[in-house]
């Protein structure tokens, strides 16, 4: 809708998240004719919603849970899974991230040829292999930490 490409601006739970949060400038612009317009979003938001809506607060999410900091692994959380595909319009930024340390515990997928939740559903053979490369990784490493989780568990 409007100047804001995927989810943007709209009625609706992801439309009302993106004016207050999530509204983002960037996008692939190999697959679409866009300029971001931030007056224009937000007025669109004021319209949609009513005003005096607040403009959107595109620095909320990185104050809030560490943005890059999530992805690089220095933001102090561990056991995370970051997957994009390379047709997701922000997989350029994922792609110049530092990969975290080992210490972490948090991993980066990037998988050719596809998107991001590609990863989360059912498989199907027409798969790229790196989103079926992903999940049995994935499957690995979420076992890893249930098996350590439940080590560790005392039982009084």
């Amino acid at each position: 809708p409007g100047n804001t490409p995927g989810d943007g601006p709209g009625p609706g739970a992801w439309g009302w998240q993106s004016c207050t949060e999530t509204l983002h400038s960037f996008s692939a612009r190999v697959l679409r004719n866009y300029t971001f317009d931030f007056k224009a979003s937000a007025s669109e938001c004021s319209a949609l919603y009513g005003t005096p809506l607040a403009p959107p607060d595109t620095g909320l999410l990185a104050r809030r849970y560490g943005g890059f900091a999530l992805a690089d692994g220095s933001a102090g959380v561990s056991r995370l899974i970051w997957s994009h595909g390379t047709l997701d319009p922000w997989h350029g930024w994922f792609r110049q991230m530092a990969q975290p340390s080992a210490q972490s515990d948090v991993h980066h997928f990037l998988m050719e040829g596809s998107a991001h939740h590609l990863d989360l559903r059912t498989p199907n053979p027409d798969d790229p292999p790196d989103v079926t490369a992903a999940r049995r990784r994935m499957k690995e490493i979420i076992h890893g930490w249930i098996h350590k989780a439940s080590s560790e568990v005392v039982i009084i």
